[in-house]
């Protein structure tokens, strides 16, 4: 019982790993197991189910729901003028507050002096968290008022349309 709870354990432990790499949530699981089997004990995944240790997944078992991935970057938006660069961004959460300078190239530059590729990393150092969703997290200022990222990648995908 003891060689099965661990391997329920390192399990776990490779899916948060997988997860935490996973840019934007845009995770792709298809196959999943057998990849995280071949981590842990570095045999092909293959062997152990002929040994009949492991139980190979059946199609689609491994499908995890993903959120859009939309391909849409800071720097598009700077480049389509919808924000300046050196634009303040700031953000908020249970009463802390936080912000951030957008560079020319998209980047954001934290006040740590810490640059983070996208808006959600940034989100992420700033509350310390796995996960955070910088696209509704962070603001910035456009004509005199305060609007989320999000506002801006859509007006940049509906231009985009046209």
């Amino acid at each position: 019982m003891d060689d099965a709870v661990a391997t329920v354990e390192q399990t776990c432990y490779a899916i948060l790993i997988a997860l935490q790499e996973s840019p934007e949530g845009a995770l792709s699981a298809k196959g999943f197991a057998p990849r995280i089997s071949e981590e842990l004990t570095g045999e092909d995944p293959e062997v152990a189910v002929e040994r009949g240790e492991a139980v190979e997944p059946a199609p689609g078992d491994w499908e995890l729901e993903t959120k859009p991935h939309y391909g849409v970057n800071v720097r598009d938006l700077i480049e389509a003028n919808l924000m300046e660069p050196g634009a303040e961004i700031k953000a908020s959460r249970r009463h802390e507050r936080f912000s951030a300078t957008v560079q020319s190239d998209g980047r954001i530059r934290l006040p740590s002096g810490q640059i983070c590729t996208s808006p959600s990393t940034a989100g992420q150092v700033v509350l310390g968290r796995q996960s955070c969703n910088g696209w509704t997290f962070w603001r910035v200022k456009v004509r005199e008022e305060w609007v989320l990222l999000e506002v801006l990648r859509n007006e940049y995908l509906t231009s985009r349309k046209q």
